[in-house]
């Protein structure tokens, strides 16, 4: 059998060939090869705790205890689970040693484990990845690979979620998808992180939205499946309620004020009562972070002088007057992109604007018949988005700052962002195209960057780590 030089043409032009569906899923796959098998376990932040947090969920353990240690108290991990100790022997593995299956223990003892600073962090976030344990538990295992059944089905259950987003999302589905590819989200989603689920149910929720306004009416079980999506969503990350505004992104003619106010508030008052009843059974964040900060008089601070925060955000990350933020700002804006590992390892700022080109040159390809996004609708999404910035800012400044900080705001990480990132289609959508190229022609170039960019990204995980898994 021969492949003739005109075959290759054709498989360049065939429109069957180079579709959305295709090329994300060739993409998403090549891009998640790249992880699974060359980033070390236990290499995403704080995954040694998310591992934890998973296998206690697969055992059927949802609340956390605090340590049996008398001395204990005031300590970082002082809150967690009884686990067996092989658990904990397979977390304390230190990065770049060998991963080799441990030993079995006989004796099953138990001990206790901390969580740290995901203590509280909703089950939801666990699920896919307590499945896989379970499994491998079940067919007995090594506790390596159950770690990677752990990180298969959360890839696994991404990949899903985001092609139901992307299949409802009524702006450009190309620019949307590649979103979903961000090296550091595909980087979360292999691994044993909690963040993928954030990542991808948020996705879904902007996606529902977005359904809405394609639609000539607006159902009840509209307003219900996507309200029910964002209560949960706060459950996992409670700064997402800024999506809430986007209802307002109806219009008044689909979905009437009093529709609204009622939805609304109902919505909004099962979100914080469900928090509020989850939190009561969990540890206080006071507990958790008092070795570092202490968040109620943080709180009690702000409330009492709320420009000590707004000065220390607006003069640090806005203007960049502090040397401090200087350089901790880019460091935030590279990380929602390219830093992986335990934020030690880069990908370089080309490859990271790059990537970013690609996101605006492909979100510019309109969907046909796509709802208009007016300009009142843009602010609204300026105001959802500026909201979640500010309070994620706060967020961290609560719990990894001292009280009344003014030098910068420790602790936010780029990929706090990537959740929220899928606004930005709708901040992009106009009612006059501005590129006039063809669909196929956009498909083959995003097909062509990607390439790049999963090369880049291969090449530097595998110089950082010079591993490769073999399960």
């Amino acid at each position: 059998m021969t492949f003739k030089l005109g075959q290759l043409h054709h498989f360049g032009r065939n429109k069957e060939i180079w579709t959305k569906t295709t090329l994300f899923t060739f993409l998403f796959v090549l891009f998640s090869l790249v992880f699974f098998f060359l980033n070390p376990p236990l290499q995403t932040p704080d995954e040694p705790q998310h591992f934890i947090k998973a296998y206690a969920l697969s055992e059927g353990k949802i609340f956390p205890i605090q340590s049996p240690e008398t001395n204990s108290s005031g300590k970082w991990n002082s809150y967690g689970f009884m686990l067996e100790a092989s658990v904990n022997r397979f977390v304390g593995v230190q990065p770049g040693k060998e991963y080799q299956p441990l030993p079995a223990d006989k004796a099953k003892k138990i001990v206790f484990t901390g969580t740290a600073g995901i203590t509280n962090y909703f089950v939801l976030n666990y699920i896919p990845q307590a499945i896989g344990i379970a499994a491998g538990r079940v067919f007995g295992a090594s506790m390596l690979t159950q770690y990677y059944l752990a990180r298969f089905l959360n890839l696994i259950c991404y990949l899903f979620i985001i092609f139901v987003a992307i299949r409802l999302f009524a702006f450009s589905k190309l620019g949307f998808g590649v979103l979903a590819l961000n090296p550091v989200a595909i980087f979360l989603a292999a691994s044993t992180s909690g963040d993928a689920m954030i990542i991808a149910g948020t996705f879904l929720f902007v996606a529902l939205i977005t359904r809405c306004l394609a639609k000539e009416k607006i159902a009840n079980y509209d307003i219900m499946s996507s309200g029910g999506l964002l209560a949960l969503l706060v459950l996992m990350k409670p700064t997402l309620i800024m999506l809430g505004l986007l209802y307002f992104l109806i219009p008044n003619k689909k979905l009437s004020i009093p529709r609204k106010l009622l939805w609304g508030g109902t919505i909004l008052l099962i979100s914080v009562g469900l928090y509020e009843l989850w939190n009561h059974f969990m540890i206080s964040q006071q507990l958790v972070y008092q070795q570092f900060a202490n968040p109620k008089l943080q709180t009690s601070i702000f409330l009492h002088h709320p420009m000590i925060f707004i000065d220390n955000f607006v003069n640090n990350f806005i203007l960049g007057n502090s040397g401090v933020s200087m350089q901790y700002g880019p460091s935030i804006f590279q990380g929602t992109v390219g830093t992986f590992g335990w934020l030690t390892v880069p990908l370089q700022m080309r490859w990271v604007w790059l990537f970013i080109l690609l996101f605006i040159f492909t979100s510019l390809q309109q969907e046909e018949n796509q709802p208009h996004s007016t300009w009142l609708n843009k602010l609204i999404v300026f105001v959802s988005l500026f909201g979640f910035v500010v309070l994620t800012f706060f967020a961290l400044y609560q719990i990894w700052n001292q009280p009344g900080s003014t030098q910068a705001i420790l602790g936010v990480q780029g990929r706090y962002f990537i959740p929220v990132s899928c606004l930005v289609p709708l901040l992009l959508a106009n009612k006059v195209k501005h590129l006039t190229i063809s669909k196929v022609r956009a498909y083959q170039i995003t097909f062509v960057v990607m390439m790049v960019i999963i090369g880049a990204t291969a090449w530097t995980l595998y110089h950082a780590y010079h591993f490769i898994v073999f399960i």
